[in-house]
């Protein structure tokens, strides 16, 4: 749970392969944030650092997927001692300015769910289909409805970011949804609110294919939801640092 007056505040944003969109996006991230972690998913022409105050960039030599890409700024942001974390896409989908008011309120939540659903309307049928699908889905499983699930813009608290370091995130854009079924899964706490501000842009790349959805649907065969050994088809190790301050 966060305490606003003690709150250092940090923003993970994964880059790859958005020259037009990211920089817009994490320069406005610090109006938000006291620290924006900027990583850079292996991007084919690498990110240069924009020498902004309060803006880190992080480096992946190769496209590792968004699940890495979350650890990694995870990692540093726990490493900084941030206890308020937020997560945003950087394909111009999310308006940064839908964090001001969540984080100007005490909140008590570990996750914050910030939903499009009043915009769907306007979404491709590919992108409601998907929504709707894994919305009823997970809603179902966590006891606890969720518009959208899909939803990369959400703040945590750190014991929540610690859950997902310990468990282990899918590689791929199933991370929305298992980051969902962890924290419920910790018995943490849950809470989805509206944006008020659509991003500029209604449908990012991952909707563009069927090929994501069918990759949901694996994720979801062997047990609704995958931790990431299932995802990625390797051994949980689980990170033992994360684990032992999660159950403090």
């Amino acid at each position: 749970m966060f305490d606003l007056p003690k709150r250092r505040t940090a923003v993970v944003a994964p880059v790859y392969n958005e020259p037009g969109t990211w920089r817009d996006i994490c320069s406005k991230l610090r109006s938000y944030f006291d620290l924006v972690v900027v990583v850079d998913d292996g991007s084919d022409v690498p990110l240069e650092d924009p020498g902004w105050e309060g803006i880190e960039l992080i480096h992946h030599a190769e496209n590792r997927g968004k699940g890495v890409a979350l650890e990694t700024g995870f990692r540093r942001c726990l490493g900084w001692g941030a206890d308020a974390i937020g997560t945003i896409d950087t394909d111009g989908e999310h308006d940064p300015r839908n964090f001001r008011d969540i984080l100007m309120r005490n909140s008590r939540h570990d996750l914050i769910n910030l939903s499009r659903a009043e915009f769907f309307g306007g979404y491709s049928f590919f992108r409601r289909t998907r929504n709707s699908v894994f919305s009823r889905i997970l809603s179902r499983k966590l006891g606890h409805r969720i518009l959208d699930t899909q939803s990369g813009m959400r703040l945590f608290s750190a014991r929540a970011v610690q859950a997902c370091l310990w468990h282990g995130l899918p590689k791929g854009y199933a991370v929305e949804t298992a980051m969902l079924e962890i924290v419920a899964s910790e018995n943490l706490r849950l809470s989805e609110v509206p944006m008020t501000y659509e991003g500029a842009v209604r449908n990012g790349k991952k909707y563009r294919n069927l090929s994501v959805l069918t990759a949901d649907l694996r994720a979801f065969s062997s047990r609704l939801m995958p931790h990431a050994d299932e995802a990625n088809g390797v051994k949980k190790s689980g990170d033992a640092a994360a684990r032992r301050t999660l159950k403090q």
